[in-house]
């Protein structure tokens, strides 16, 4: 009887035995999983950090560009020519393309890492990308009317302002010559201006979208960084 007492508590000791390890192993492997979302969710919080300096740059960029398509609109070529060369550089020749980044976040989501992480910010990734997708679209809706219609009008209808040449603004191979006011006069640069300005505004209520989304999702991995 009391060999069997014995054998009893002995058997109590390695199932508490077992159980404690089990716990510890469970609670070391709970460590390591916080440990990894949390590194993970910091490199998504870079990125998004990234890509919010990237749109403030490029929204700046855009409102040059509008504030000169706006200019050019308002006087008809009637000013001075530094003036006209800075419209013109802005408004004409530059985009205001968006770039991103995102690398981490593209990272993450090739791999299991992005299944472990809370559920609404996988969604708040996986709308994140759909929004920058639009964003790109209409990116290269811009860059295909820079090519098709508005680089033929620089170079055949509008003789750049010497200013503008002297720049390096524009790497385009031709003479500087004078400025040839009739050309923003004419219907052909009203309705490029127009179409230009019609893409921006699309653009920018895409891009509107885009920067609170960017925020909301900031916010929560903030949120799920303090939790862990």
């Amino acid at each position: 009887m009391k060999s069997l007492k014995s054998a009893a508590g002995e058997l109590v000791l390695i199932v508490a035995g077992v159980m404690i390890a089990l716990s510890a192993d469970a609670w070391m492997e709970g460590q390591r999983a916080q440990r990894d979302e949390g590194a993970n969710l910091r490199a998504i919080l870079g990125d998004l950090d990234a890509a919010v300096a990237a749109l403030d740059e490029s929204n700046a960029s855009q409102d040059r560009i509008r504030a000169g398509l706006r200019s050019l609109l308002l006087t008809g070529g009637d000013a001075n020519p530094d003036s006209l060369a800075t419209w013109v550089e802005h408004g004409l020749y530059r985009l205001g393309t968006y770039e991103p980044g995102l690398g981490a976040v593209g990272a993450i989501e090739q791999t299991d890492a992005i299944s472990r992480l809370p559920f609404s910010i996988q969604q708040g990734i996986s709308r994140l990308n759909r929004l920058v997708h639009w964003v790109e679209t209409t990116d290269e809706d811009l860059t295909r009317s820079q090519q098709i219609i508005i680089d033929p009008f620089l170079t055949q209808r509008y003789a750049l302002a010497p200013a503008l040449l002297r720049s390096g603004a524009v790497a385009l191979d031709i003479e500087p010559g004078p400025i040839d006011r009739e050309g923003l006069r004419s219907t052909e640069f009203r309705s490029i201006a127009v179409f230009k300005l019609a893409l921006l505004d699309t653009d920018a209520t895409r891009r509107a979208e885009l920067a609170a989304h960017l925020s909301d999702l900031r916010r929560q991995i903030l949120n799920r960084l303090e939790e862990i």
